[in-house]
């Protein structure tokens, strides 16, 4: 192709696969040569990125967008006009509808929102999470500072969040304290920037996979948890809480 070409094929390709290139990137081929090649997950990453299907920058692996974008459309596929039988949420609109309708269901297995691609508010209420028994990865950002703190709002403190959470990245919390039946047995990454949080949570949890804590710029932060099972923290910010 000439250049002048792949300036037109560009736009199409941020958007939507073209079928040759959905066939040879194929999840399909691509566990099929998992399964024959990777003799360990060091060996694997060499060989995507030998090829080009992810690249590692400051020590962060990111993926091809074409490799995003099939992924993306796999997903969604699992089930086009009931986003909450997905797997994996990415879309700022499917997320919103799914969290205000309450139609999650237990196929979810990752959430991610930035919470910049929100036009105007919208309210969770205390039971949003509740068929989301499966949740591993729940991450809400904000990539600008656009007021993302008026976006999305709680009457009430949640009762349900998933108990096999690893990952759970909310900016902007917007409840006083984490669910009383929160588990914190798998989480390896707590992220709460800006939240209302007074105090996360009351007893002694288990925390052995917890490495990375911030729960910097809370203002209302009266009581901090008991980190005492944390044996395997590696980093804390508390910075700018009160």
């Amino acid at each position: 192709m000439s250049k002048h070409e792949w300036i037109n094929a560009l736009p199409r390709l941020r958007s939507r696969l073209h079928d040759d290139i959905k066939s040879i990137l194929s999840i399909q081929t691509l566990e099929d040569h998992l399964g024959r090649t990777f003799l360990d997950l060091s060996h694997g990453l060499h060989i995507l990125a030998e090829r080009s299907l992810i690249s590692r920058e400051y020590g962060f692996i990111k993926m091809h967008n074409l490799l995003v974008q099939l992924g993306r459309d796999i997903v969604r596929s699992q089930s086009i006009y009931e986003p909450g039988k997905r797997q994996f949420l990415v879309d700022a609109r499917d997320i919103c509808e799914v969290l205000t309708n309450e139609t999650g269901s237990g196929s979810l297995v990752g959430m991610d929102l930035d919470l910049s691609e929100i036009n105007g508010e919208f309210y969770i209420s205390d039971i949003t999470f509740k068929r989301m028994c499966n949740l591993q990865f729940l991450r809400f950002y904000s990539r600008f500072d656009d007021n993302s703190d008026r976006k999305l709002h709680s009457l009430q403190n949640l009762k349900y969040l998933s108990l096999k959470l690893k990952l759970l990245h909310w900016d902007y919390f917007p409840a006083t304290s984490l669910p009383s039946r929160f588990s914190t047995e798998f989480i390896v990454e707590l992220n709460m920037r800006n939240s209302k949080l007074n105090k996360p949570w009351e007893e002694v949890q288990p925390l052995q996979n917890l490495k990375w804590v911030d729960l910097s710029h809370s203002s209302e932060m009266k009581e901090l948890p008991d980190l005492s099972t944390a044996t395997n923290l590696l980093s804390l910010d508390l910075s700018y809480c009160t």
